[in-house]
């Protein structure tokens, strides 16, 4: 009995040994591991190696954005409406200023009044100027827009100088009327001229009609560079380097056009009225 039990026992441990050595081998403790942090690759690595936007030059940027950006940097930030509106405002207030004031003369004689028409606008245009840019370098029009002109020679200084207001006057106003004196020249004296203040009288139309051809050009051309850059609304302004900025950044703009609207529409209707009534009765 005693030699089977010892049989038994030596089998058993045999058979715990194959067991044993056909077993996988254990993985290593926790204490032989390697540490996760330096098996794996760190955050600030990870963030290093993709690609980051914000730091992205200029130079990595598609073609079209370089034209955008650039094109934008180059740009005023007055809006074009806005100028646009200003002087077409200034020119209605002046037409309603110059037919209220021609009707004080209604009971004179009209050839005298229209002999005298281009000192009276000038008249009239002198007060204007006096009143808006002289005085607070900024027009009716450009009150109602909450604009101001200022001196793209000295942007530190508030407003133009006294040169630019000085020029802007003179050529407005006195330029304006000799054109329109020298038109009326040409026009009125040719028949009763001889032949030599013909020739001369002739001479100056054409010279009158070269110059309004080419201001008629770079008026086009002033134009369109400023619908692309929006600094300029006239010829004028572009030689004198005189800008539209806004007077006041938190002032909204005028909006209420209701009169506009209204006096432009009976405007209409009194001319259509006019014409079908000449017309059929």
């Amino acid at each position: 009995m005693a030699m089977d039990s010892r049989r038994s026992h030596s089998t058993h441990a045999e058979h715990a040994g194959t067991l044993s050595s056909e077993m996988p081998p254990a993985p290593p403790s926790s204490s032989a591991a390697t540490p996760s942090t330096s098996a794996a690759p760190s955050a600030t690595s990870v963030s290093s190696s993709l690609p980051s936007t914000s730091s992205r030059s200029v130079d990595d940027e598609p073609p079209h954005m370089k034209r955008i950006s650039r094109g934008v940097s180059l740009r005023g930030d007055v809006s074009r409406v806005h100028q646009l509106d200003a002087e077409r405002f200034d020119t209605q207030v002046f037409s309603l200023l110059k037919e209220q004031y021609l009707k004080i003369f209604h009971l004179f004689d009209r050839t005298l009044v229209s002999q005298y028409q281009p000192e009276i606008e000038a008249l009239l245009s002198l007060l204007v100027f006096r009143y808006s840019i002289w005085k607070s370098d900024r027009t009716y029009g450009h009150q109602m827009m909450n604009l101001r002109y200022q001196s793209a020679r000295s942007p530190s200084t508030l407003g133009l100088s006294r040169w630019q207001r000085s020029l802007y006057g003179l050529i407005t106003i006195g330029g304006g009327w000799l054109l329109k004196r020298l038109n009326r020249m040409t026009e009125t004296h040719w028949e009763s001229a001889d032949e030599d203040t013909r020739v001369f009288l002739d001479r100056l139309w054409k010279c009158l009609r070269i110059g309004e051809r080419v201001h008629s050009v770079l008026s086009i051309v002033s134009l369109l560079v400023f619908l692309y850059d929006s600094r300029y609304p006239t010829l004028l302004s572009r030689l004198l380097s005189m800008r539209l900025v806004y007077a006041k950044r938190t002032q909204a703009r005028f909006r209420n056009f209701d009169f506009l609207n209204r006096q432009l529409l009976w405007q209409y209707f009194s001319v259509g009225g006019g014409f079908v009534l000449e017309r059929y009765l």
